[in-house]
């Protein structure tokens, strides 16, 4: 039924694809905030290991669901490519709010949401150029990391060895 519904639309709205992305963020919000409250109120000795596993629920509920929703956009899925899109633009308003206060010679998106490439880095260029400050428009890029999303980890091996 579910195939027959998404296969061809005669209806004027849209049917997102199924995904578990909203049951399992939902059960790993329910868990961190049990875990939260717990902690608070000093209930159970392992409560900040539940927090903690709530945590990672709903990390890894973003960083999947993004992953999706890139997927989808890069197979054609008009909703998702738009969805891509329209988080571009506010990352380039974003950026472009935040140069003047650090100048900054280059803009680097990396980690997960890098992982759209041009899907989302050149609506946030052209965001970018719409909204920047004119001393900062044409002379500061907005580039993808060449990370390709484990900046976090590079981080991490660097400060670890850094600290070794």
């Amino acid at each position: 039924m579910a195939a027959a519904a998404h296969a061809k639309p005669n209806h004027d709205y849209h049917l997102v694809n199924p995904s578990p992305w909203p049951a399992v963020g939902s059960i790993s919000a329910f868990i961190m905030a049990v875990g939260a409250i717990g902690w608070m109120h000093h209930m159970y000795a392992a409560a900040p290991l539940v927090f903690a596993a709530g945590v990672v629920g709903v990390i890894y509920t973003m960083i999947s669901w993004w992953r999706d929703v890139v997927r989808e956009a890069r197979a054609g899925e008009r909703a998702a490519a738009e969805a891509i899109a329209e988080t571009g633009r506010w990352l380039g308003l974003g950026l472009a709010s935040l140069s003047p206060l650090f100048a900054p010679d280059r803009i680097v998106v990396g980690g997960g949401v890098a992982a759209a490439g041009d899907l989302l880095l050149e609506p946030a260029r052209a965001s970018y150029r719409a909204h920047a400050a004119p001393e900062f428009r044409d002379r500061v890029p907005v580039v993808g990391s060449s990370f390709d999303g484990w900046e976090g980890m590079v981080g991490a091996a660097s400060l670890f060895l850094d600290g070794a």
